[in-house]
């Protein structure tokens, strides 16, 4: 998942499965600056289908 274009670097990313925020597997990265000074970040859920 991906969130981009916000200011300031506050932003909250959570994984969801019935209601019930995951943890297991979740990584998020760190803020990265664009070149218009906005922010984005993302966040990856592991996962077997």
């Amino acid at each position: 998942c991906q969130v981009k274009g916000f200011y300031p670097p506050r932003i909250s990313m959570k994984w969801k499965k019935n209601n019930e925020d995951l943890t297991d597997g979740v990584n998020i990265t760190e803020y990265c600056t664009k070149l218009d000074y906005s922010y984005q970040r993302f966040t990856y859920l592991k996962f077997t289908p």
